[in-house]
């Protein structure tokens, strides 16, 4: 739950278990892609420390192959662990490709960004 200075509260939902297949049930993933129905938005949170152009395919796919219309949602991409030399340079590497936002969890950097980004997607939804 992130609460911002005007009291308004938006929830985030975590869903590590999207896995190659998950779209045909495989791991826990019609139960994971359920979840994604309910958000107003959809934040890719890519490690920067490995392939993060193949984890968003990744992603990317298992949610159209589940329910196409998902992808008319907002989406952010989000690359975490720029901290580390090897993140910086995935991150570099796909802003050129794509808009994506660089973080830091460990260290906080870009996450106040993150969070009006997040804002702007929850504001964007409301009836």
């Amino acid at each position: 739950m992130v609460q911002y200075d005007d009291y308004e509260q938006v929830a985030i939902a975590d869903l590590p278990g999207l896995i190659p297949g998950s779209h045909k049930n495989y791991g826990l993933g019609i139960q994971f892609l359920q979840h994604v129905e309910r958000c107003r938005g959809l934040i890719y949170l890519l490690d920067g420390s490995t392939d993060p152009q193949e984890q968003y395919e990744s992603l990317a796919y298992e949610v159209a192959q589940y329910n196409a219309d998902l992808a008319d949602r907002p989406q952010c991409v989000v690359v975490n662990k720029i901290d580390l030399p090897e993140g910086k340079k995935n991150f570099e590497i796909l802003k050129k490709q794509m808009q994506v936002i660089g973080i830091s969890a460990k260290t906080g950097q870009n996450l106040v960004e993150l969070l009006k980004v997040v804002r702007r997607m929850y504001d964007s939804g409301k009836s």
